[in-house]
């Protein structure tokens, strides 16, 4: 597979969705009823497996 380059437009508009989605559904509390103590670490742990498994899958051997 070959890699591509990085498209900042695209990445702006992904974190800007993917943040509003977030702040609207912590922003009412009767859709989760979430200790707003575990959310950072929810977060991190989330971006760490993310991370792993992405380190994982690129291990098939044949690299261009």
């Amino acid at each position: 597979m070959k890699r591509h380059l990085f498209d900042p437009v695209s990445a702006f508009f992904g974190v800007l969705i993917g943040g509003s989605a977030v702040v609207v559904t912590l922003a009412d509390e009767r859709v989760f009823d979430i200790d707003s103590r575990w959310v950072w670490p929810a977060v991190i742990i989330l971006a760490g497996l993310l991370l792993v498994g992405s380190g994982l899958g690129n291990r098939s051997g044949d690299e261009d």
